[in-house]
């Protein structure tokens, strides 16, 4: 009897055991879809990963690709400026070159007029001196030894002394006249050494005038004449003494040291 309730019970637990061992699947599969989905999450999160490593890969190459393109560039630049360092350089070079051959131009060109300036003068000087030495003694000899000393002989003295001293000076000054003959200036067209020398001179013709009561131009008019002619010349007019301060000059000898010196 008992095996039989037994047996009843069992029967009466088969569909809940069966419900039980479905259930048990059900749960089985459950966790096996879980894992996959885990699985595959996992996988798919790998896959993300690699994608992100290799994106980061390529922006860490395109960084690295771009940071040599910037030196390449920094490196070109970096000779394009040596070259056109250098090349300013060259062109300085060639610009100190050329102001050193401009400025070895410009000397030697003023050394030229420099020459040809001084040559003019000794020209010129040679056209001033009489052709001879012997003239050039005469003219000095006149000048200074006789024109001059006679002339001051005038002022210095009076009486019978001061009217030969007058007729000597007169003398000499017609010599020089007879040596100008038909000539505008004893340099013959143009101002000559006679000339330059006898000009200065001629500021104390006036003095002499007034103190020996006589006139130059009456005994030598020709003389005269060619005075005045070297006087239009500005550059003699402007360099020659006024007549009436030497007369005032020689005004203040005499009351100094006395009318006769002789």
């Amino acid at each position: 009897m008992r095996a039989v309730l037994v047996s009843i019970s069992v029967l009466a637990l088969l569909p809940r055991w069966e419900y039980l061992a479905e259930v048990k699947i059900l749960a089985e599969v459950k966790i096996l879809a879980e894992v996959k989905l885990l699985a595959e999450m996992k996988i798919l999160a790998g896959v993300k990963l690699l994608a992100e490593m290799k994106i980061l890969a390529g922006v860490k190459l395109l960084a690295e690709v771009k940071i040599l393109a910037e030196v390449k560039l920094l490196a070109e630049m970096k000779i394009l400026a040596g070259v056109k360092l250098l090349a300013e350089v060259k062109i300085l070079a060639e610009v100190k070159i050329l102001a050193g051959v401009e400025l070895l131009a410009e000397v030697k060109i003023l050394a030229g007029v420099k020459l040809l300036a001084e040559v003019k003068i000794l020209a010129e000087v040679k056209l001033l001196l009489p052709s001879s030495g012997a003239d050039r003694e005469l003219y000095i000899t006149v000048f200074y030894t006789h024109v001059y000393e006679c002339g001051s002989h005038i002022w210095k003295s009076k009486g019978e002394a001061q009217e030969a001293a007058k007729k000597e000076s007169i003398d000499y000054l017609k010599l020089l006249e007879g040596e100008l003959e038909d000539k505008l200036f004893y340099g013959a067209k143009s101002l000559g050494y006679v000339d330059v020398v006898l000009v200065p001179f001629t500021c104390w013709f006036y003095t002499y005038e007034i103190d020996g009561n006589f006139s130059i131009e009456n005994e030598c008019p020709k003389l005269i004449a060619l005075v005045k002619r070297c006087i239009e010349n500005e550059s003699v007019s402007k360099v020659l003494p006024d007549r009436h301060k030497v007369y005032d000059f020689v005004g203040d000898l005499k009351k100094k040291y006395g009318v006769e010196f002789w």
